[in-house]
C-alpha cells in the first residue's frame, strides 16, 4: 500500500513537473515563464529594483531542421540550452516554443544587462558540432526592462519583442533594447496596413510599366509591371515601408492578386510584348499558385508565352516542395520564370540547374560604375556566359547610359532596363514610349520626378510585388 502511494505522488509530482517545464530541454516551459514574470514584476513594483526580460530567437535553426531533420535539431536545441545555462550569470531560462527562449535576468542594470546580451550572441555564434554535423545558428535577442520600460508582463513582453524585431531588422545575430519609437512604428505600420487594404479596395492603386529594351535590335520586348500608391495627404508611399508589412500581415498575396490579373488585362493590348510581374514568396510557396495564374490567364485571354513570373532567390530559401511544382507547372504552360536580383543575396550556382528559370535579371549595382569597375564587368560577363549556356537569357537592370549599354551589348547581354530609355510609366503611355524607344528618339531627361510629379525610380517610389525595382 506505502509503495502504491508513493508512486502516486512520484506520478503526480511528474505531471506537475512536465505541465511547468519543456520535455526536450527540461527548462519551464511558456506556463512556467508567465508565472515568473507576473512574479518578478510584482517584485519590480515594490522594490524598484531594475531587472530586465531577454526575448531570444535562434536565426538559422529552421534551415538545420528541415535539412538535418527534427532528431538533428532536437539535439541542437539541448545544445544551445546548455550553452545559455552555462554562461552562468544571474538569469532564469524559459523555452516559449519552437527556436523561442526568454530570460529573466534580476538586479540587473542596463550595462550589465547588454554585456549579458552582448556574450549570449558570442556563445551562440560558435558552431555546435553534433555527431560528425558542424552545424552554425545564431541568435537574435530583445530587451525590455522593468520598471523603465514597463511592469506588467503583457507590456514587458511586447516591448521585448519589439526589440526583438528591430534586432531581426538590422541583420539578425545581434541585439536590440526596446525603444519607444518602436512602439510608434508599431501603431504607424497597422495604420498604413489598414490604408492600403482600403486603397486596393476602392482601385486607388495603379500599374506602371517600365519598358524592356532589346539591346540588339532596339525594340521593345515588353514591360515589368510596377504598383505604385499615391497615399492622399501622405504622396508617394516608400517600397521599403510597404512591402514589409504587406508580407508580415499576408496581404501581399491579395496585392499580388490584383496586380497579376491587372497586368495581363493591360498587356492583352498590347501585340505580342511580353509582361513581367514581381511575386512574393510568400505567394509562390502557396500550392495553388499555379493554378491561379492559369486561372488570370484565362480570365484575361493572355497567351501564357507572353507572361514573366520573375521571384527572388529569396523564394528558394527554405522552400518546400510545392515551390518547384509551382514553377514546373508553370513552365509546362508556357508561362516564363524570371529569377530577379540575381547575385545580390545568397545566390547559389544551383539553384540556376534546381530550378527551372528562363531568365536571369542582373541587379543594377553591378550595372552602377560599370566602366570604372572592370569586376563588375567580369562578373556581369560571367553571369550571361553562363545562362547562355543554361539556354537562359539575360536582363540587366538600372542601365542609365549609352556607355553601359555599349559595355553590356558587348558582354552579349539580352535586354537593358532602365531610365536610359524610361522609368516606368502609366499604361497610358505605353503605345507613345514604345514609339519614342523604337523611333529612337532621345530620352526625356530624368529628374528627381516624372512629368505627372511622381518620383523616379532612383526615389524609390515604386512598389514592385517583392522588393523594390
Amino acid at each position: 500500500m506505502g509503495s502504491d502511494a508513493t508512486e502516486s505522488r512520484e506520478a503526480q509530482a511528474r505531471i506537475a513537473f512536465l505541465a511547468g517545464h519543456d520535455s526536450l530541454t527540461g527548462l519551464p516551459n511558456r506556463s512556467g515563464f508567465q508565472d515568473a514574470l507576473g512574479t518578478l514584476c510584482r517584485t519590480v513594483r515594490t522594490a524598484e529594483r531594475p531587472s530586465a526580460l531577454f526575448y531570444l530567437d535562434l536565426d538559422g535553426f529552421k534551415a538545420v531542421n528541415d535539412s538535418r531533420g527534427h532528431l538533428v535539431g532536437d539535439r541542437l536545441l539541448r545544445a544551445v540550452t546548455a550553452r545559455l545555462l552555462a554562461i552562468g550569470e544571474p538569469h532564469s531560462l524559459f523555452r516559449l516554443g519552437g527556436d523561442e527562449f526568454a530570460m529573466v535576468v534580476r538586479d540587473l542594470g542596463r550595462p550589465a544587462a547588454e554585456a549579458l546580451a552582448a556574450r549570449v550572441v558570442a556563445e551562440l555564434r560558435r558552431p555546435f558540432q553534433i555527431d560528425e554535423a558542424r552545424l552554425e545558428v545564431g541568435v537574435s535577442v530583445g530587451i525590455a526592462y522593468m520598471p523603465d520600460d514597463a511592469i506588467e508582463p503583457a507590456s514587458l513582453l511586447m516591448r521585448a519583442d519589439l526589440a526583438l524585431y528591430a534586432a531581426k531588422a538590422d541583420g539578425k545575430g545581434c541585439w536590440r533594447t526596446f525603444d519607444p519609437s518602436l512602439e510608434e512604428r508599431v501603431v504607424r505600420q497597422r495604420q498604413f496596413d489598414l490604408d492600403m487594404r482600403a486603397a486596393l479596395a476602392a482601385d486607388e492603386m495603379e500599374l506602371h510599366y517600365q519598358p524592356l529594351v532589346d539591346m540588339r535590335s532596339g525594340r521593345v520586348a515588353g514591360f515589368e509591371a510596377l504598383l505604385r500608391w499615391n497615399k492622399p495627404g501622405y504622396g508617394w508611399v516608400s517600397p521599403g515601408e510597404i512591402i514589409p508589412i504587406a508580407e508580415a500581415t499576408g496581404f501581399i498575396v491579395e496585392i499580388g492578386r490584383w496586380a497579376l490579373r491587372r497586368a495581363c488585362t493591360d498587356a492583352r493590348t498590347w501585340s505580342d510584348l511580353k509582361i513581367a510581374v514581381n511575386i512574393s514568396s510568400i505567394h509562390v510557396r502557396m500550392p495553388g499558385f499555379h493554378a491561379e495564374v492559369a486561372a488570370v490567364l484565362r480570365e484575361t485571354g493572355l497567351a501564357p508565352d507572353r507572361l514573366e513570373i520573375e521571384i527572388t532567390e529569396s523564394v528558394l530559401l527554405d522552400h518546400g516542395p510545392e515551390v518547384l511544382e509551382n514553377l514546373k507547372r508553370l513552365r509546362a504552360t508556357g508561362v516564363r520564370i524570371a529569377l530577379d536580383d540575381f547575385g545580390t543575396g545568397y545566390s547559389s550556382l544551383s539553384y540556376l540547374t534546381e530550378f527551372p528559370f528562363d531568365k536571369v535579371k542582373v541587379d543594377r549595382s553591378f550595372v552602377r560604375d560599370l566602366q570604372g569597375r572592370p569586376e563588375k564587368v567580369a562578373v556581369v560577363e560571367a553571369i550571361a556566359r553562363m545562362a547562355r549556356a543554361l539556354s537562359m537569357s539575360v536582363t540587366v537592370e538600372g542601365v542609365e547610359t549609352r556607355q553601359q549599354l555599349d559595355v553590356l551589348r558587348d558582354k552579349r547581354c539580352d535586354i537593358a532596363q532602365g531610365f536610359l530609355y524610361s522609368p516606368a510609366r502609366p499604361v497610358h503611355e505605353v503605345a507613345a514610349l514604345i514609339a519614342r524607344i523604337e523611333g529612337a528618339a532621345p530620352p526625356p531627361s530624368v529628374s528627381a520626378s516624372d512629368p505627372d510629379g511622381s518620383p523616379t525610380a532612383d526615389a524609390r517610389p515604386v512598389l514592385s510585388l517583392a522588393r523594390a525595382s
